[in-house]
């Protein structure tokens, strides 16, 4: 349906400074499901809501494992986030092979954010509709958080939540941020699953079934099996 006549490509500016697909593309990433990440130098949690698209079908990931160290969630358009999960895959695979160690989280990020700009270089293509959150660590910055846009920015987080009725997520963290500065593990993990709890309409729909966790240590990345995730939600 036609909506205005500064939405039809990517290269055209309306008269208020706005791009109307960049800002198409950042609502795909509202619509998705809830992405939480928390952490300090030491730890890290990602956590995620799963969808069906219908009763008949699977539920989708939305936690990846890029290597060792990295993990990265995504919240849009699955396919879009397919496409980056890839690409941050083959930059790990290539840093290992060229120079004989595992890819930062912040370099993940950058190509991440590059790659997303360039699909908005021509008038013929399209924003990804795709937010990500990476988590991993480094062995001189500890454990980090990033978070992309469909823009191509990138920005580093304490802690951020982002997908369908995040706000009420980034609000609990907030409430937290000092309690996150000094958390073990275990407490990293239920500030996270209780953040995304808060962004749930109905709380008994938060089980195994529907929720991933992974937790970064300094070299270490571990995504919770559902049976691990089970006790974590009866704890909470």
């Amino acid at each position: 349906m036609f909506r205005n006549q500064y939405d039809q490509d990517m290269l055209t500016w309306s008269p208020q400074g706005r791009l109307h697909q960049v800002e198409y593309a950042m609502e795909a990433v509202k619509q998705g499901s809830t992405v939480v990440a928390c952490g300090n130098k030491k730890c890290a949690v990602l956590a995620a809501l799963k969808r069906k698209q219908s009763k008949l079908s699977s539920m989708q990931e939305k936690i990846f494992a890029i290597n060792t160290r990295v993990g990265v969630a995504v919240s849009g358009l699955s396919t879009d986030g397919a496409k980056l999960v890839k690409l941050l895959r083959e930059e790990s695979t290539r840093e290992e092979f060229v120079y004989g160690r595992s890819a930062c989280p912040g370099r993940l990020a950058a190509a991440a954010s590059k790659s997303l700009q360039i699909s908005m270089r021509k008038s013929s293509g399209r924003p990804c509709g795709v937010g990500l959150v990476l988590v991993g660590s480094s062995e001189q910055l500890g454990c980090q958080i990033f978070q992309t846009c469909p823009s191509g920015e990138v920005h580093q987080m304490s802690c951020t939540a982002i997908g369908g009725r995040s706000q009420s997520a980034r609000t609990y963290l907030e409430k937290n941020m000092e309690a996150l500065e000094t958390a073990s593990v275990d407490e990293m993990i239920m500030i996270a699953l209780r953040a995304l709890n808060e962004s749930n309409v109905d709380a008994s729909d938060l089980t195994s079934d529907k929720c991933e966790v992974a937790i970064v240590e300094l070299n270490t990345y571990t995504l919770k099996s559902a049976a691990e995730v089970t006790t974590l939600l009866t704890n909470l």
